[in-house]
């Protein structure tokens, strides 16, 4: 799993092998890509022909998977817009025919419409495509939806039954050879709109964004490119964490207490003093006022 973010804005993604990105805050919402070919809807989760690297400086994760004549190809980054962070997805289509690109959502409970290019969730966005939703489909489970797609049985979404209170949906784009889709994902239930994908900064203005980040802190050489890559990607988490809530799901996941004082310790080693501060001082006011029952443990990697 590969998280990604921007420094200074807490909302983040998470990319799986396969692709499928998870909303690290705000609504829980989970989008998939799944492509329609000749022969038939490949789902990445459950391909064998799936690569998946770090592109762009390594801010970006691309996953490509194999079907009849050739690659599509999925990448996805975090960017900055109206104040916050987005989700920026690209499907591209390397095969010498068109294909059918079906993004498909898992929302938590609500009310799940479609307007032209926008998908939203209780009247707040979700997605925003560079076209317009072709077709789309509701289902109650993810082996109903899966059943439903490929017996071709999406309809447009003035005929579908939409809105819909179900789970989990479906929504179809055609993708001629040689083209892509770009879609926005909101990170932040506190966005009132989505930006135009086309008007957000392209995938290589984001690896040149976080080489300059990084160039700001302590610069090392090594002779592995491989290893290069690793302790890249190590400092981009972590700037990344430093904008994220210490109760949020970045620092309460999948790590220790202690990890957040021991972040802005490694942070300030690199030379990123200002992200460390912050970092430490919410650690610190997280830890602050609980009393009795406060961690001896946590509070003791606060004061190393």
């Amino acid at each position: 799993m590969t998280e990604l973010g921007i420094l200074g804005q807490g909302p983040h993604l998470v990319v799986s092998p396969t692709g499928e990105v998870e909303v690290g805050s705000g609504p829980s919402t989970v989008v998939d890509w799944w492509v329609g070919a000749d022969d038939r809807w490949h789902r990445p989760s459950g391909e064998a022909a799936v690569r998946q690297a770090a592109v762009a400086e390594g801010a970006v994760v691309e996953t490509r998977m194999r079907v009849p004549g050739g690659d599509v190809v999925h990448r996805v980054a975090v960017v900055p817009s109206q104040g916050s962070a987005v989700g920026l997805v690209e499907v591209s289509n390397e095969t010498p025919v068109p294909v059918a690109v079906a993004l498909t959502l898992k929302v938590s409970a609500g009310s799940t419409h479609v307007v032209e290019d926008s998908v939203t969730l209780n009247g707040r966005p979700v997605l925003r495509a560079g076209r317009s939703v072709a077709r789309a489909v509701a289902a109650d489970t993810p082996e109903h939806l899966v059943a439903t797609v490929e017996a071709g049985r999406a309809l447009p979404p003035l005929e579908a039954d939409l809105p819909f209170m179900a789970g989990h949906g479906a929504f179809i784009f055609p993708v001629p050879h040689s083209a892509r889709l770009r879609v926005v994902v909101a990170l932040d239930d506190r966005l009132d709109s989505l930006p135009a994908p086309d008007r957000l900064p392209g995938f290589e203005d984001v690896g040149r964004g976080w080489m300059a980040h990084l160039d700001a802190g302590v610069r090392i050489e090594v002779p592995d490119e491989r290893l290069a890559e690793a302790v890249g990607a190590a400092r981009r988490h972590l700037l990344v964490g430093s904008g994220c809530s210490v109760h949020g799901p970045f620092w309460q996941e999948r790590t220790q207490r202690w990890a957040p004082a021991a972040a802005a310790v490694a942070l300030s080693d690199w030379g990123h003093r200002d992200p460390a501060l912050d970092l430490l001082i919410r650690a610190t006011d997280a830890q602050h006022g609980v009393g009795r029952d406060r961690d001896v443990e946590t509070a003791a990697s606060l004061l190393w």
